[in-house]
């Protein structure tokens, strides 16, 4: 994916409290110029703050937090942002996941199984943002 063809690449923040997921999670995201990991942090406070700030497009969210929870950040931020909400857990039930949807999670997906489906969704999501910018979307074959 090229998303720097547009302009700056999409800033990812990864909340997640294991360094070994955040580690790999950034070195994943950020092997594509298209997309840039900003910040990461393993608390709900920190969490907020740093979207608060307004440089994040994307959040990669865990649920099991060193400080809070990433429910309470997907309640905390709420519907009215416009930042992607992508929840990335081990605690995969279909009831939490509803729950984590109806908070507005944009996505989400089990670690064990739909790891890599996180840049598979950024990457989608470049490219939805990369057309609007070019008017439309309109396909040229």
């Amino acid at each position: 994916m090229n998303g720097t063809a547009i302009g700056k690449p999409a800033s990812v923040l990864v909340i997640e409290d294991s360094r070994m997921i955040r580690d790999s999670l950034s070195d994943i995201i950020n092997a594509d110029p298209g997309r840039r990991v900003v910040a990461t942090t393993d608390t709900e406070q920190e969490a907020i703050d740093i979207v608060n700030r307004g440089n994040v497009d994307i959040a990669i969210i865990d649920l099991q937090l060193r400080q809070g929870s990433g429910v309470g950040v997907l309640q905390r931020l709420g519907h009215e942002t416009s930042v992607l909400k992508i929840v990335l857990t081990n605690f995969s039930s279909p009831q939490m996941r509803q729950r984590c949807l109806d908070l507005g999670a944009n996505y989400y997906f089990d670690k064990s199984r739909e790891f890599e489906l996180v840049a598979q969704v950024i990457d989608a999501w470049l490219k939805d943002r990369s057309d609007a910018s070019w008017g439309g979307g309109a396909q040229i074959d």
